[in-house]
């Protein structure tokens, strides 16, 4: 199979995926990843829907692994990256840079694929446990990370704002959706301070950043977002594929950067 030849069976599956029940399997599926483009979760998905870990075969050579005799490897995309000369406008000088020359295929096996030593539980990525107790902590942390949040009535209709200075929260809300709520407008401080397109992606990016992000601390938002999600309808193919690709990175970055030392859950 040529990069080309995935792309458009990729591309023929997203409208079967988004105009159907299974975008919330697709969703929470993205959620136990991290570091993988939306092209290549949806591969990943499509081939392999159990799939929890997966890695290339010198990565699970390198754990003591080996992939099972008749396993078939899960394509997906991998940049070819080449040094070109280029003039500096600045200096006049000829210098080398790195630019993004195509796509490959590359394979990898998820772990139920292999055999051999036995993993060390804490390599493999699970989502945090952990309740609406966690918000005071992760409100804590959105403000010494990202911005200050406060707590003010809103009224009965407004959740949250954010003035990409702050972020505030509805102070009349319960603490589960001050949670999901957080999170965001933290997702709109951390995309749209500067783009300019339709308020229905916005809110699209917005909401399903901060349901997967709800789904890496093992917090389930879905009786709201999934309501809420409901406009992607409204999005065309390629500008989904676009916000759930970009919602996919800034849930990775958040968790990355609300789970590092600083923050333990029980």
């Amino acid at each position: 199979m040529k990069a080309k030849e995935l792309k458009d069976f990729l591309t023929k599956k997203i409208s079967e995926i988004k105009n159907s029940e299974r975008f919330k399997e697709f969703i929470d599926f993205c959620s136990n990843f991290h570091n993988y483009s939306y092209y290549n979760l949806l591969s990943i998905y499509l081939h392999k829907p159990n799939a929890t870990w997966v890695a290339g075969i010198k990565t699970w050579n390198r754990l003591e692994r080996r992939i099972k005799k008749g396993e078939r490897g899960i394509p997906i995309l991998a940049p070819i990256i080449k040094k070109v000369e280029e003039i500096d406008k600045e200096t006049g000088e000829v210098i080398k840079i790195e630019k993004l020359a195509g796509f490959r295929i590359v394979y990898v096996w998820d772990v139920s694929q292999t055999h051999g030593k036995e993993l060390p539980i804490d390599k493999i990525a699970k989502p945090l446990k952990g309740k609406a107790e966690q918000y005071p902590t992760l409100k804590q942390l959105v403000s010494e990370k990202f911005c200050p949040v406060i707590e003010k009535p809103l009224g009965k209709e407004l959740k949250g704002y954010t003035d990409y200075s702050i972020i505030a929260i509805n102070s009349e809300l319960d603490e589960a959706h001050k949670l999901k709520t957080l999170f965001h407008e933290l997702s709109h401080y951390l995309l749209h301070s500067s783009v300019d397109y339709s308020k229905t992606r916005k809110e699209f990016e917005a909401e399903l950043t901060a349901y997967l992000v709800c789904r890496k601390l093992g917090i389930d938002s879905s009786s709201y977002s999934l309501d809420y999600l409901a406009i992607y309808s409204e999005l065309k193919n390629e500008e989904f594929e676009k916000a759930v690709d970009k919602s996919i990175k800034a849930a990775d970055h958040i968790f990355s950067t609300l789970t590092s030392k600083q923050f333990k859950t029980a």
